[in-house]
């Protein structure tokens, strides 16, 4: 691995592949120790480097907490260790004077001396793992020990002298080859949960096995293991090297199966690789190809992210040609996924309803397969529709039920599901909402934490400020905003859309605290974050409470209803625009309200979205 410490401290493998390291501070703990490296380095040392005058109050398990999320980041897990000697009889689990018992047992190694027990006492198993943690020799995951970098340095060495190198490797790339091919239709089915398990604990192995399958030139299985990982990487893992992987795999070229050939080229281009697919005849000629080489049903997330791509570029009659196809069939995820596009197409088109239906059919399938990650993303979805309907109670229930389900299959998936029941509780607006929104969050905010994934810290930040705004402390909103753009500069993210998003967020802010002027200059942007953020009816609602700060409290209405024609549907859901509602209908009288919100409602949908811009 190598280190670079100039400018933003970044890591690279030994094949040149960049690790993504994590938040600031695992950078700043590789930092600390790659410029002491090959040495020991004290706790104390460290914890001093990290905070300074203020650590927190257990630092001890605090710097463990880091170095088990840079090992994990980096991927090598003996590259990072605390050291620790044993500790004195009386700090020992058991108590002070506890003896070693010797008696009837399997000899010892040569010139241990006696014989030591072939089992030991339940009590003392977690010490003596917790000290060989300590001693680098094993690490502790989440729920087990597993043998470190060293171990396998010694197994190799080992290997090497008895001139099985080749033959082990072989036999190690073609067995985890063949659990990648085994899991894949397992992971979308009823045993969603325990196949997700194994290969969480089969992760590092599975990407050694890559790597291994990459560095030899074996095309054929790399290429079989990537189709699986792939899905994992998608749904659950994300994992920095994931498209580097993909790349590589790509320099095969001819020598890759055609169908892997074409699905690989597709996930290239159309999972963000270099920025957005513009090409829509480039897409129809892949798309043409995963078909004609079957990539589409070897490959089962290809469906999705094909007909996405199609979508969004426009092209109806593909999509239309697609999901017929995959109809036909009998693959009751595959058409689920047919209909989950067909929800979005309904729903950009203003036809809530129409996207409510389809998005519940797709959940109901799910339920029958088993999926439970796709029922638990469907759940969060049909809430944000009981939320706009104002249906409170109805969303906070899928929210639960979908936190229920990931929290089997990763306890990092229930992030993001339970900061959308936080958001609820806070569209909601009620005084316990509110306080069990700050619960959710900051259950959230430990979560991320533990992760190392700097994208879901951001999340956090997100909804923090998010709650801040909402109680009126729209400074502290503002700082949050300011450190979470310090860190999309500085932390390389996956994409996620953090400048529209923040973009949203500012006008908000700006309309909250009563600057009209700095507000009306992000109209323009305003807009297209919006529609970046695929809701531009957000645009009509931040308008008209800019409408209302101008002193115009009948456009201020005729843009709330310009947000139902965007949309299909006004949110019901949210506390603050029912607040701005009953405002302008003060100002108005009832009457006047309403014949100014019908004018903007039953404005075409088109001429709603061309008007919200800025002339």
């Amino acid at each position: 691995m190598r280190v670079a410490l100039l400018g933003p401290v970044r890591a690279y493998a030994d094949d040149g592949v960049p690790i993504d390291i994590g938040g600031p501070m695992q950078r700043a703990l590789l930092a600390r120790l790659a410029l002491s490296a090959g040495q020991v380095v004290p706790v104390g040392s460290l914890v001093d480097a990290l905070w300074g005058e203020r650590p927190p109050a257990d630092a001890g398990k605090a710097m463990h907490a880091l170095v088990y999320r840079l090992r994990k980041a980096l991927g090598e897990p003996g590259l990072v260790g605390i050291g620790g000697d044993r500790l004195p009889a009386e700090d020992r689990p058991g108590g002070r004077g506890r003896r070693p018992v010797r008696g009837a047992g399997r000899p010892g190694p040569p010139g241990a001396g006696g014989r030591v027990r072939a089992f030991l006492p339940e009590d003392d198993i977690p010490y003596v793992l917790d000290s060989l943690v300590g001693k680098s020799i094993v690490e502790r995951t989440a729920d087990s020990y597993r043998m470190l970098e060293t171990i396998r340095a010694y197994a190799a060495e080992r290997l090497d002298l008895a001139g099985e190198p080749e033959r082990t490797r072989d036999r190690f790339t073609r067995h985890f080859a063949a659990l990648a091919e085994e899991l894949e239709p397992l992971v979308r089915s009823g045993r969603q949960a325990e196949m997700l398990g194994l290969f969480a604990s089969e992760y590092d192995n599975l990407i050694w096995a890559l790597r291994i399958a990459i560095d030899v030139r074996d095309a054929t299985t790399a290429a079989r293991m990537l189709g699986s990982l792939f899905w994992y990487w998608d749904t659950l893992r994300y994992d920095g090297r994931a498209k580097a992987y993909v790349s590589r795999v790509l320099e095969f070229g001819d020598a890759l199966p055609a169908d892997a050939r074409a699905a690989c080229t597709a996930i290239h281009l159309m999972a963000g690789e270099g920025g957005p697919v513009t090409d829509p005849e480039r897409v129809r000629a892949l798309i043409d190809e995963c078909r004609r080489t079957g990539a589409l049903e070897r490959y089962p997330m290809l469906p999705m992210l094909t007909l996405m791509t199609a979508h969004l570029l426009g092209m109806d009659d593909l999509v239309d040609q697609e999901m017929a196809r995959i109809r036909a069939g009998a693959d009751r995820w595959a058409i689920a996924g047919t209909l989950v596009v067909q929800a979005v197409r309904h729903r950009e088109r203003g036809d809530w309803h129409g996207a409510a239906a389809l998005l519940e059919e797709a959940l109901r399938i799910h339920e029958e397969t088993g999926d439970q990650w796709w029922t638990a993303t469907l759940l969060a979805g049909t809430a944000r529709l009981h939320s706009v309907a104002g249906d409170t109670d109805r969303a906070l229930a899928a929210y639960r039920r979908s936190i229920a389900l990931v929290s089997a299959l990763s306890p990092h998936e229930t992030i993001a599901h339970r900061l959308g029941l936080a958001t609820e509780r806070m569209r909601a607006g009620d005084a316990g909402n509110m306080a069990a929104a700050l619960r959710d969050i900051e259950t959230a905010e430990r979560a991320a934490w533990e992760s190392g994934r700097p994208e879901l810290e951001v999340e956090v930040s997100f909804a923090f400020a998010d709650l801040h705004h909402r109680q009126g402390d729209i400074e502290r909103s503002d700082r949050i905003f300011d450190r979470v753009e310090r860190s999309a500069r500085e932390i390389p993210l996956p994409e996620q859309g953090i400048d529209a998003r923040l973009v949203l967020a500012r006008m908000a802010n700006l309309v909250a605290r009563g600057d009209a002027l700095r507000a009306r200059e992000l109209r323009l942007r305003s807009v297209r974050a919006a529609s970046a953020h695929l809701d531009p009816a957000l645009a009509a609602e931040l308008q008209a409470g800019l409408a209302r700060l101008e002193g115009d409290p009948r456009r201020a209405a005729v843009m709330l209803g310009m947000s139902q024609a965007v949309r299909g549907a006004f949110d019901h859901g949210d506390a603050l625009l029912r607040s701005l509602v009953t405002r302008l209908t003060k100002e108005l009288g009832q009457a006047g309200y309403e014949q100014a919100y019908r004018a903007g409602a039953e404005t075409p949908r088109d001429e709603a979205v061309r008007r919200l811009s800025p002339r």
